[in-house]
């Protein structure tokens, strides 16, 4: 038997397209991933274009800042690590420069450049 809640979706294993003027806004892949201005997203979630939120973020895992690593551009990357207790920035830049960044909880600050 059916909730009672109101369904929206596939009976079968196609993708579902939220659409306006018949461009595809919102897919929602058959294997639950979804894609807001990408018809083919490989995350959980993928966003093309400018997001505004407002209230408080939560992110468990790295947290990966800047323009796309594969297009050999510079990105910003925070990671945790537990095991140290130590928050990490870490740039790549275009010429393969390095820079880090390091606050250790009990020793303070590390940085550098590495070729």
């Amino acid at each position: 038997a059916q909730s009672s809640a109101g369904v929206i979706g596939t009976q079968t294993n196609n993708d579902l397209d939220l659409k306006t003027n018949s461009t595809t806004r919102l897919r929602i892949k058959n294997n639950g991933k979804v894609g807001i201005g990408n018809t083919s997203p490989t995350e959980a979630l993928v966003v093309e274009g400018a997001v505004s939120a407002s209230g408080n973020a939560t992110f468990i895992g790295d947290v990966h800042l800047g323009r796309n690593s594969q297009l050999g551009s510079a990105k910003l990357t925070i990671q945790a690590d537990a095991g140290e207790d130590v928050i990490g920035i870490q740039c790549n830049e275009n010429d393969g420069t390095t820079k880090l960044l390091n606050v250790f909880n009990s020793s303070g600050v590390d940085i550098a450049s590495i070729n």
